[in-house]
């Protein structure tokens, strides 16, 4: 059975270059020290890892069908970082990241266990992330951006498409 779910994809930008110039130790410390940082900061929303590769990977959240209970604590991880990076990676080089924000209907299976899932929703915004993201960037498709508060969807105008899907950019700090 097909659930919808709030789907957030999360890349580390520059991974590759941080794997050639990085000892294979400074990588696992950075990829847990990631991975414990996006489950503290998306647990009070119900987020979990739900899928991840070696440097990207999708959050999973509950959706009501009224509410974006991710968008606040992701707008939040994402104009937060620069403070992160001092906090949390300090004596290492700058981490960077992209994020993507999207509804979709998926089969739920455990983490660990997705790897035979077969969703157009969770290869899009896996797609979103890894093809049409520039580094730092923050998108959230049509589908969720109908579901944010007023206030967010007057800065985030759904100016482009993927994959025939709308969507826009969240404001970077000038």
């Amino acid at each position: 059975k097909e659930f919808t779910f709030q789907m957030l994809y999360v890349g580390i930008d520059a991974a590759p270059e941080i794997a050639r110039k990085s000892s294979e130790s400074l990588l696992q410390t950075l990829r847990r020290n990631f991975q414990s940082l996006l489950e503290r900061s998306f647990s009070g929303a119900d987020g979990r890892i739900w899928v991840w590769k070696e440097y990207d990977g999708v959050l999973l959240f509950p959706f009501d069908g009224t509410r974006l209970s991710a968008l606040i604590p992701a707008a939040r991880f994402f104009l937060n970082r620069v403070l992160i990076n001092l906090e949390h990676f300090s004596g290492m080089p700058p981490v960077c990241w992209r994020m993507g924000l999207h509804i979709g209907n998926t089969i739920y299976r455990a983490p660990g266990e997705t790897g035979a899932i077969v969703s157009e929703a969770l290869n899009f915004v896996f797609h979103l992330g890894e093809r049409e993201l520039e580094p730092g960037d923050f998108a959230i498709t049509g589908p969720a951006l109908a579901f944010a508060p007023e206030k967010i969807r007057a800065h985030v105008q759904t100016t482009r498409q993927f994959e025939s899907v709308p969507f826009g950019l969240f404001p970077r700090r000038s």
